[in-house]
């Protein structure tokens, strides 16, 4: 605060106050110092806008300003990554090749395959909440490693799908809660791919799995929690005429694009991705 001649006035009183969201963070200056300033400190914990008015008067004189402050959380932020693991309980990682990569291994005989080595695999997508705003609701779109569907072919009834919790700090298979879901709370639906004459030459199938978190586990995601789906995939070559030497190795490639929705008193999105691969290797 300042007089006529521009010198700054000390110990003016000051009344505040604060209307909007938000609140003083303990208690604002009632006078002013020898520079003539006076502060405060708001904070909110919601979104919205605080309006901040100080009124100062000293020796006969008033003065008063208003203040602005429009409150925003900050972005969603989550972490996904994708693996695959085998179909034992629980899960093992699949075995690597001397280069370190996942590998599958693919039987043939007579020019056929007849088998894979593990017999089925299990595709993951893990999504981790490490921001600040608690996340409601996921859509997961999973495109497929070609030549590989998932099995048994999608029904609700049967279990090529899963959907799993996990608490924050947790880590390893048993830390997994099952969540229980129906058609209100998760809409799951599966597009095959399509086979062509070698590996990769068809189109990959697609998972798609819409989750309300919020209503399907009566909480939202919150910092540091996960949301695991498990996909049993299954070789769609089997019975194909191969060439072991031709067609093999070859690189699989799963991705996954994640859309977040964050309803806390405003909707905010988010958009994230992640892949993995594997090597298939005819023997």
């Amino acid at each position: 605060m300042f007089d006529a001649a521009s010198v700054r006035i000390a110990g003016a009183t000051v009344a505040w106050s604060i209307s909007g969201v938000g609140s003083f963070v303990g208690t604002p200056d009632a006078t002013t110092n020898v520079n003539g300033e006076a502060r405060a400190t708001i904070t909110s914990a919601v979104e919205g806008m605080s309006m901040v008015n100080a009124t100062v008067s000293h020796a006969g004189m008033f003065d008063f300003d208003t203040a602005k402050k429009v409150w925003t959380p900050p972005p969603l932020k989550l972490q996904v990554s994708k693996f695959f693991t085998d179909t034992s309980t629980p899960p093992k990682p699949l075995p690597v090749d001397a280069q370190g990569n996942p590998k599958v291994d693919v039987v043939i005989a007579n020019g056929k395959v007849r088998s894979t080595n593990p017999g089925q695999i299990m595709g993951w997508v893990k999504i981790t909440n490490t921001g600040l705003v608690p996340v409601t609701s996921v859509s997961i779109t999973d495109t497929l490693p070609k030549d590989w569907n998932a099995h048994p072919a999608w029904d609700p009834s049967r279990g090529a799908i899963h959907i799993y919790r996990q608490p924050a700090g947790a880590t390893g298979f048993s830390s997994l809660t099952e969540i229980a879901w129906n058609a209100s709370t998760v809409n799951i639906t599966s597009t095959p791919g399509t086979t062509g004459p070698t590996p990769g030459t068809g189109t990959p199938g697609v998972v798609m799995v819409a989750l309300n978190v919020a209503a399907v586990s009566g909480n939202p995601l919150n910092r540091g929690e996960s949301i695991m789906i498990s996909i049993k995939l299954d070789y769609a070559l089997k019975g194909t005429t191969q060439s072991g030497y031709r067609s093999y190795p070859f690189t699989y490639v799963n991705t996954a694009q994640i859309v977040a929705t964050a309803d806390h008193y405003l909707r905010w999105t988010g958009t994230f991705s992640a892949s993995a691969s594997f090597k298939a290797y005819a023997k």
